[in-house]
């Protein structure tokens, strides 16, 4: 199988407020060659419960066990890519047509 032509990763952190909408508004896209990496660092709301609810081929959840910070994160997510191209993504942004 050949790898997703973009990889879409986003770290989350207690994002339950806005993560609905956004996760929501990336699985909606037509286009969908991609792979959607996400990882929970160690959200104290209800952030990973929601996340878990997520289904897809496309989707890889992870969750941090402990706190990381941001950029550890990140670079966990973007080293875990097959993909050659990485869009960043925040558990704020919403993802027009």
């Amino acid at each position: 199988m050949a790898s997703p032509s973009i990889a879409i990763v986003l770290p989350v952190y207690n994002g339950g407020k806005y993560l609905q909408e956004s996760v929501a508004s990336v699985l909606n896209q037509e286009y969908k060659d991609y792979e959607f990496l996400i990882c929970d660092d160690a959200s104290t709301d209800d952030s990973y419960e929601y996340l878990k609810t997520i289904k897809g081929e496309n989707i890889k959840l992870y969750r941090n066990e402990k706190n990381k910070g941001l950029f550890p994160t990140l670079n966990f997510l973007i080293q875990s890519t097959q993909s050659p191209l990485i869009h960043l993504w925040s558990q704020d942004d919403i993802m027009y047509p």
